[in-house]
């Protein structure tokens, strides 16, 4: 974004959005304790965690013209790893579970760390849809949980279950619910609901750090941009 003339303001939030007229913008940003007020006629609005609420934020300002409005709800789920106290490289690849009908996630699986050790996750945990429902302890009792799943694919006597140990965990968002069938991202531009301009990328989990450069494109698209991102 450099070479574009871009700039990175980091440790920043974003407190509000306001549609000041068609296809013009004003973002209401803390960084600090300073307070920013940055006009743009374009919003990518890629929140992470945040971004659904960011979406239905803008919703509500042009609900009075569009009743009828879809809502961006995602679902906050955590994902706990064990690690697994071995020799380094016990294993040298990836080992994946058959994942379950509604494809939840991939399941419980075996990922190896830079250094040749073995973590096995992440799991499913629904917390719910606020920010303050999000925590990040990795609770210790569920050591059977995750040996059990572990003997679904890896053969018995191979993994020892005292040896797994709480490592870390992650959230995700989720689109789809407990219980409901699987949901893929949504990257929408939002023209039809007059917010022309306003990109949401929303229910961006895990594989969308795999497929970033095609979305950056297609959002690139989206707002009339010929540059193409690859890998490089």
């Amino acid at each position: 974004s450099e070479e574009e003339r871009g700039t990175h303001v980091f440790n920043s939030e974003v407190l509000d959005i306001f549609m000041d007229r068609p296809e013009q913008y004003t973002l209401l940003v803390k960084t600090g304790n300073d307070l920013y007020h940055v006009k743009t006629n374009v919003v990518i609005n890629a929140a992470g965690l945040g971004s659904a609420k960011l979406s239905q934020d803008m919703f509500r300002q042009v609900s009075s013209t569009h009743p009828d409005l879809p809502q961006y709800n995602t679902h906050f789920v955590k994902g706990d790893y064990f690690s697994y106290e071995s020799k380094p490289n016990l294993v040298n690849r990836l080992l994946y579970p058959v994942p379950d009908k509604q494809v939840t996630s991939l399941g419980i699986h075996l990922t190896i760390d830079m250094n040749g050790g073995i973590r096995f996750g992440p799991d499913v945990e629904y917390l719910g849809s606020d920010f303050s429902q999000i925590r990040y302890n990795v609770d210790e009792d569920k050591r059977d949980v995750f040996y059990n799943a572990i003997q679904k694919y890896i053969p018995n006597g191979f993994i020892e279950p005292h040896l797994l140990k709480p490592a870390y965990a992650g959230i995700r968002p989720k689109l789809q619910g407990p219980g409901e069938p699987f949901r893929d991202f949504i990257i929408h531009e939002e023209s039809d609901k007059n917010l022309k301009g306003f990109i949401s990328l929303v229910g961006i989990e895990s594989p969308g750090l795999t497929s970033c450069m095609a979305i950056a494109n297609r959002v690139a698209k989206m707002i009339g941009s010929k540059r193409r991102y690859d890998f490089k």
